[in-house]
């Protein structure tokens, strides 16, 4: 995901989402955060599925373009672009919940099919 490692609403907001969708966040997954504007380096060997809240392709160099929110399949992987988690958050005290309603679909038919 993008943003600040030490921000601890956003990792615990993460965290309830992956627990969510069935996954322990120290057991089950592998979580990275990457400062905004700095690029990363992301091999999908030995990675099942990837949730990738927000970072364009390039930036974790990828010579691909991800469809937001859609599964893509690319050799052993399944990755998932959705928004930063930074917009979901937002809508935590907001009535409407739109954008989170959409991942919450989105991961449940990515998890469970």
């Amino acid at each position: 995901y993008e943003g600040d490692e030490t921000d601890e609403s956003i990792k615990s907001f993460l965290h309830k989402i992956l627990n969510a969708i069935g996954l322990e966040p120290e057991k089950d997954c592998f979580v990275k955060a990457l400062p905004s504007g700095t690029k990363g380096k992301i091999a999908l060997r030995g990675i099942k599925h990837l949730i990738n809240f927000g970072i364009p392709a390039e930036r974790l160099g990828w010579k691909i373009k991800l469809p937001l929110y859609e599964s893509v399949k690319i050799g052993d992987s399944q990755l998932l672009q959705v928004e930063s988690l930074s917009v979901y958050y937002s809508e935590i005290n907001s009535k409407s919940r739109v954008k989170s309603g959409h991942l919450w679909q989105v991961l449940k038919n990515h998890f469970h099919d």
